[in-house]
């Protein structure tokens, strides 16, 4: 595997950028940047609820996991999406793309066969504590950005501008072709919506949420796709532990695992509360919006 100090070091002298796809957050409080991930579930679960024990390192999870899966929840919730129009190739054949309507697509009746894959979830950042919430993430307002607007790091970005959307930007009624609906309204005619008790809810906008979780294998940096993954409140114990042990990529054509290319969708768990979670960071319970923002961001590459 080559040196990653080396290569970094290489990207930053070549100094090339490539563009990525940010998404635009929505709770009831506030609004969020994002660039990797959005959670709520048994993926959520066990990487926050590891953290207690962090100090026997990536163990942690696979540890956790077993808790999670001997005691394994489910999470009532209404999912909204809007399909992706993006054309992408289907190389797997649970992935579903757009259809001539608005539907619910019924899941299948429990997950089948998985190939041996890599290991269990790996946080991408330290949490910190179970009960604290960190620090907010990087606050947006949705009309804040411009062709020029770049995301150099991870690091949180505060967005002030309210009016830099560029006049091509707009549609006919002057909103920008950029939002979505507000939180609190009802969300439109082409969005389908789910509403069902379910094991996994996960967004994903890149490949890898960790170096060996290849969770949205045809996903690219700004294929202006989130790549929404469903696991259904029927998932035997048996099946849940397959589908951890086939995060190579092999996991999309397990039956049972939805994956839906989408534009935009909404979150609106009911009940008991859990952990949601966004770029492995922990927010508030509750209602959630996202949305795309097609190549957004600006990394440095090779």
């Amino acid at each position: 595997m080559a040196n990653p100090v080396l290569v970094s070091t290489l990207n930053l002298a070549y100094g090339y950028t490539s563009p990525m796809d940010l998404v635009l957050i929505q709770t009831p409080s506030d609004q969020k940047l994002s660039f990797l991930s959005i959670g709520l579930g048994l993926l959520s679960d066990i990487d926050i609820e590891s953290e207690r024990l962090r100090s026997i390192g990536e163990t942690r999870f696979t540890i956790w996991a077993l808790a999670r899966i001997a005691n394994m929840r489910r999470y009532h919730a209404k999912v909204s999406f809007k399909r992706s129009q993006a054309n992408i190739s289907n190389n797997n054949h649970n992935i579903r793309h757009i259809l001539r309507r608005s539907q619910t697509v019924e899941a299948e009746s429990e997950l089948g066969r998985a190939g041996l894959g890599n290991q269990m979830i790996r946080s991408q950042s330290a949490i910190a504590g179970e009960d604290e919430f960190c620090p907010p993430l990087m606050k947006a307002d949705p009309c804040s950005f411009n062709e020029d607007d770049h995301l150099e790091s991870r690091e949180t970005t505060s967005l002030e501008s309210t009016d830099n959307f560029k006049s091509g930007d707009l549609s006919s009624n002057g909103r920008s072709n950029y939002l979505q609906p507000k939180l609190q309204e009802p969300v439109p005619e082409d969005w389908e919506t789910i509403e069902d008790d379910f094991v996994i809810l996960y967004a994903c906008y890149q490949t890898h949420m960790g170096s060996d979780i290849f969770l949205a294998p045809e996903a690219t940096l700004n294929d202006g796709v989130i790549w929404l993954l469903l696991v259904r409140g029927h998932a035997t114990k048996a099946s849940i532990t397959k589908f951890l042990l086939a995060m190579d990529g092999s996991h999309v054509n397990i039956q049972g695992v939805e994956m839906f290319p989408v534009e935009a969708f909404r979150i609106e768990p009911s009940g008991k509360t859990g952990y949601l979670t966004v770029d492995g960071e922990k927010i508030q319970w509750g209602p959630l919006q996202a949305q795309i923002l097609p190549s957004k961001g600006n990394i440095i590459s090779r």
